[in-house]
């Protein structure tokens, strides 16, 4: 699974026209909504937040995996539709370039690196699992 942290809100907006953009938001259902940087919840805060500051988003879509292209076979973008905020990890923004080339792409995630999961037997014979990120240089 891939660890992530959420995209400072002012670095997301330095990307975006409040007169230009016609926006949907695209979250994965995945890594980032079980690191609490997706999913439903934090796809539906960003479009609030984004609306507040009177930017024109139209809807959002909640995929599984975005990282792998059959879930984008039921994302069906209205023609108007110019900007994709990304709720994913590098992978899933890769692929909404590859399906949307003519959207311009914004990730609201940086990656952090690779989360691995460690279990531990303690002395008195208990297990215990620990979650740790690997992160991996660019």
């Amino acid at each position: 699974m891939i660890g992530t942290r959420k995209e400072n809100y002012k670095k997301i907006i330095e990307n975006l026209n409040k007169n230009n953009d016609v926006i949907s938001i695209i979250s994965c259902n995945t890594c980032v909504r079980l690191a609490d940087t997706g999913g439903e919840k934090v796809m539906r805060e960003l479009a609030t937040k984004l609306m507040e500051d009177s930017y024109n988003v139209v809807n959002g879509h909640l995929i599984t995996l975005p990282c792998e292209d059959h879930y984008f076979e039921n994302v069906k973008l209205y023609n108007h539709i110019n900007t994709i905020i990304m709720l994913s990890c590098a992978s899933g923004r890769a692929n909404a370039l590859y399906h949307f080339p003519n959207c311009k792409i914004v990730s609201a995630i940086i990656d952090r690196g690779v989360i691995i999961t460690e279990i531990q037997t303690q002395e008195d014979g208990t297990v215990k699992k620990q979650k740790k990120i690997r992160g991996v240089k660019s």
